[in-house]
């Protein structure tokens, strides 16, 4: 009796463990970003997923994340554009709730407190090689959840 007490307790706790708490991770993110990626690939891109952050984004408790991305013509290296999508853990499911890319140049470094999203944003001055912009900014982002009527959606706010 003891042995099947035993035994139900650690199912029950692994059941716990595996479906209750679902912790977000780099590479979590990133091939999530991979089954995703052909919805912001244009006609005859693909998408790579070349970075990623993790932290709180919506205040819940719960990790989140940001996967910046790099598309480029299939067959080729030549990156055609990049940009970020932001991704919400809902119970323990990543889910992507908003596609950037317009930040293309900024490349995400964290979330800290109260999710605000450290990056940095290169630009490129006279003079600088195509591969090397010169000029790098700190910049401050969050993520906004926004209602109108019954419809819920998210924007990026850059904070002072």
């Amino acid at each position: 009796m003891k042995h099947l007490i035993k035994t139900a307790w650690l199912c029950l706790l692994l059941l716990w463990t595996s479906y209750g708490y679902t912790q977000v991770s780099k590479q979590k993110l990133m091939k999530a970003f991979d089954q995703y990626q052909a919805l912001v690939a244009g006609k005859g891109q693909v998408c790579h997923a070349a970075n990623a952050v993790v932290g709180d984004l919506n205040g819940d408790g719960v990790q989140d994340g940001i996967v910046q991305y790099t598309c480029l013509m299939a067959g080729g290296n030549i990156p055609v554009y990049t940009g970020w999508t932001l991704w919400l853990n809902e119970k323990g499911v990543i889910k992507p709730v908003l596609h950037c890319k317009d930040l293309g140049r900024a490349l995400p470094l964290s979330i800290g407190a109260g999710g605000i999203i450290s990056a940095l944003v290169y630009k490129y001055k006279k003079g600088d090689a195509s591969c090397c912009p010169s000029i790098k900014t700190p910049k401050k982002y969050q993520l906004k959840q926004q209602k109108i009527i019954s419809t819920i959606y998210y924007e990026l706010e850059e904070v002072k």
